[in-house]
């Protein structure tokens, strides 16, 4: 069984490198994209198992992705981590629901994007 691929999504290329080489050394398969429209056209490439999103971004911010992905049948039940700077409160009233969604403040700790990662490919019960 290969390892999970997730798709991380930040306009901060840093961020984005050092999101992915974190989720690496925990055994996924990451890969970054540095805006709404790249991630688009990498998603429809190769649907991931799960999306690390920043909220604030050129080409679409995290709600509008996040509208759009839920909108289509091929990617309306991703898994997504919204990671950003802004106040959780703020990301969470921009999200219309919060099924197979989690939020984590930037930065954040591997341990901390481990436990919400792996908690989110997890079947459900």
């Amino acid at each position: 069984m290969s390892a999970p691929y997730i798709l991380v999504v930040d306009d901060d290329q840093n961020m984005a490198s050092i999101v992915c080489a974190q989720l690496r050394a925990m055994g996924f398969e990451a890969d970054a994209a540095l805006d709404g429209i790249n991630a688009a056209a990498r998603i429809a490439r190769r649907k991931p198992d799960l999306i690390v999103m920043d909220f604030q971004m050129p080409g679409g911010t995290g709600g509008t992705v996040y509208q759009r992905l839920r909108l289509s049948t091929h990617t309306k039940d991703i898994p997504i981590v919204f990671l950003s700077a802004l106040p959780q409160e703020q990301v969470r009233k921009a999200i219309p629901d919060f099924l197979n969604v989690g939020f984590l403040s930037k930065p954040c700790s591997a341990s901390e994007l481990k436990a919400l990662v792996t908690g989110l490919l997890r079947p459900p019960p």
